[in-house]
Parts: C-alpha cells; sequence; structure tokens
C-alpha cells in the first residue's frame, strides 16, 4: 500500500484516499453494485397496463375533494348492497333457479370485487373514520324504506304481502268477534223467551186451578251460559266421522247446499256442539253440471268454534255421483278461492276443485 507522496505521483492511491477521483470510482462501484438504492421515478416504475388504466387528472381531483367520510360511507354501502346480492344470487344458483355457467362467473366477480371493498375498508386510510355504524344503518333503513313505497321490486311485492297478511288477521278477528257478538245475542234471545213461555205456563196452571197471578215480566238476564258446548278438533272429527250428512244425495233445486248444512247444525246440536249456519257469497262458480247456477251465487256451510284450533269451518255437502266422505274443511277468508280439503280423505279421489272466490260472508247463524 502507498504511503509516501510519491506513490501519488506514480498514479497509485491508497484505498482510504479522498480526492475526487477516487470518490467518484468508489460511489461508481457503490451504485453499479445496488441499482435498488438508486432514485426511481414512480410513474415509470408502475407496470404498463396499470398506467393506461389510471383515471384521468381532472377525476382523481374531484374523487379527492370528496370527503373520506363520504368515501367510508359509499364504500359501506356497497359492501352491505353486495353482500345482499351475493345472499341471493347463491341462493338461486344452488337451487338450480338460472343459468349456471354466466352466474357462476358473476357471483365469483362479486366475490372477488366485495373482498376488495373489504380490505379497502380495513385500511388504515379509513378504519378510524366517520360515519360509524348508527349513520350507516340509518341510512340503509332510509333507502329502503324509499324504495319500498316507490315501487321498487321486490321491495314492493314484500311491502304490500305484508299488508295483505296483516288486513286478512283484522279481518279474522271481525269476524270471529261479531260471530261471538251474534252467539251471545242469541243466546240472550232464546233465555229470554224461554223465560216467557215459562211465565204463561205458569199462569195458565194458575188459571186452571181458579187462581188469580198477575204476569210478571221476566228480569232481564246478563249473562246466559248455553247448553251446548264447543267440541276441540278430535271431537268434531268423531262427530262427523260418525254423523251421515255428507252421504245424502245432492238433488237440485229440491236438496242442495243450504239443506245439507241445516242438517249438520240440527245434527250437531242434538250431539251437544255448538254449530253455525254460514252462507257466503261466491263470484266465477263453474257450474260442473250444468243445473243453471249463476258464477255469482251463493253457498252454505257451518262453523264451529274449536277449543284448540279456533273457528273452522266446514263444508259437509256433496256432488252428483260422489261415494266417498264428503266432509271437509274450508279455509274461508274474502278474497280467497273457495277450495275444500277433506277430512277424511277417500283413496283414488283426487281433490276438490275450486268453487269460486270469496267476495262476502253474509250471514251466521248459531
Amino acid at each position: 500500500m502507498p504511503i509516501s507522496d510519491r506513490d501519488y505521483v506514480r498514479g497509485k492511491h491508497p484505498p482510504t484516499c479522498t480526492c475526487k477521483e477516487c470518490t467518484e470510482r468508489r460511489l461508481g462501484k457503490v451504485l453499479s453494485q445496488n441499482p435498488d438504492k438508486r432514485r426511481k421515478d414512480p410513474q415509470k416504475t408502475k407496470p404498463a397496463i396499470l398506467r393506461t388504466i389510471t383515471p384521468p387528472r381532472f377525476l382523481r381531483r374531484m374523487w379527492r375533494k370528496i370527503p373520506l367520510g363520504i368515501h367510508k360511507l359509499i364504500l359501506s354501502l356497497l359492501v352491505i348492497a353486495g353482500l345482499a346480492d351475493i345472499i341471493r344470487r347463491g341462493y338461486i344458483l344452488f337451487a338450480h333457479q338460472t343459468d349456471p355457467i354466466k352466474n357462476t362467473i358473476i357471483f365469483l366477480l362479486e366475490v372477488g370485487l366485495w373482498i376488495w371493498i373489504v380490505v379497502i375498508l380495513r385500511s388504515r386510510r379509513y378504519r378510524y373514520r366517520q360515519p360509524k355504524f348508527k349513520l350507516v344503518l340509518i341510512t340503509i333503513i332510509a333507502i329502503t324504506l324509499v324504495c319500498t313505497f316507490a315501487g321498487i321490486e321486490p321491495l314492493s311485492s314484500y311491502k304490500d304481502n305484508l299488508f295483505d297478511s296483516i288486513n286478512d288477521y283484522l279481518e279474522e278477528q271481525r269476524v270471529a268477534r261479531e260471530v261471538a257478538e251474534r252467539a251471545a245475542e242469541e243466546a240472550r234471545i232464546e233465555a229470554e223467551a224461554l223465560a216467557r213461555a215459562e211465565t204463561e205456563r205458569k199462569a195458565a196452571e194458575a188459571k186452571e186451578e181458579g187462581l188469580k197471578i198477575t204476569p210478571v215480566t221476566p228480569p232481564e238476564i246478563t249473562k246466559i251460559t248455553p247448553a251446548l258446548r264447543n267440541p276441540s278438533w278430535e271431537e268434531l272429527k268423531a262427530f262427523l266421522w260418525e254423523d251421515k250428512t255428507d252421504q245424502l244425495e245432492y238433488i237440485f233445486p229440491t236438496f242442495v247446499c243450504d239443506n245439507f248444512a241445516r242438517t249438520l247444525q240440527a245434527n250437531a246440536k242434538e250431539a251437544g256442539w255448538r254449530c253455525a249456519h254460514v252462507r257466503v257469497r261466491l263470484v266465477g262458480y263453474p257450474d260442473w253440471f250444468n243445473y243453471g247456477i249463476p258464477s255469482n251465487t251463493g253457498h252454505s256451510l257451518n262453523a264451529f268454534e274449536t277449543t284448540d284450533r279456533g273457528l273452522v269451518y266446514i263444508d259437509c255437502t256433496s256432488t252428483h255421483g260422489f261415494s266417498g266422505n264428503a266432509d271437509k274443511i274450508i279455509d274461508v277468508k274474502i278474497g280467497k278461492e273457495y277450495i275444500g280439503k277433506s277430512i277424511f280423505p277417500t283413496p283414488g279421489w283426487g281433490g276438490w276443485l275450486s268453487m269460486g272466490t270469496v267476495v262476502g260472508i253474509e250471514t251466521t247463524q248459531w
């Protein structure tokens, strides 16, 4: 190693030389051995495909001007909407209700996009930003309500189905209340008639005995416990199985549905059960046997207030040429089709057809 100034004259520099020439040569070696330490232009280091899909500058400026809270709100709504659509599409895909290839591709793309948005939201840029969960939830509820009442499907259909169910429930409660009120009124009238008949009988007996009796007005009866009682569903089925009203022959116009219903009511009361005679109004009656019955007609059936299943409607009317058991239960609701379901199914019988649509319950007599 050179140790004297003569070595500099000969062109030899020591390893620790700090002259300009040695410093530049040493720096060049370092940079050539570690090219990653050089400062690089970010735009030049991007892949070509990313540089080509970079949004225009004015769009980037507009996006940056929007507050980060609005960014997070939009991304949160996209996450929730995407999750709902993924669940819906996955259901129809795995239920084989749509084209499998096309919707599988769309499903996978939605899952990938959803994961990408979730990763963005979990980044440090958005994790501690507003809005919180409450604001996002209130926004979703408001948007859902607006879409529901604006008629956007399927939310509008869900709303209509909910309101229809509520109306059906209220109508059933109203009908049941009216039936109970009529039953109480009829029981009161019957009790008053019995009391009046008893008073008249005692007066007649006293007159025969030569006694002078001043007729008295029967006291007002506020509560009467009828002798008849409501059956359970099993007791009602046992009664219907023993009853032979449904085996009677349908003869138009001398023995029709009204005669079947009144016969069953009389047999039920004789057996000790409360039974109502009900008449409904139907539209669209098919008149299979060409009796000349109009399409808008009435029909008679019976009702029982069971102890375990509530109010049930029973139709025991048979049809021409039918030899099986004709006792059937009916779901009587205004606006619903009148279709019977056999309580005791007959082998080989395909089932009861629709007799039209119920548009009103005209009378209910207990």
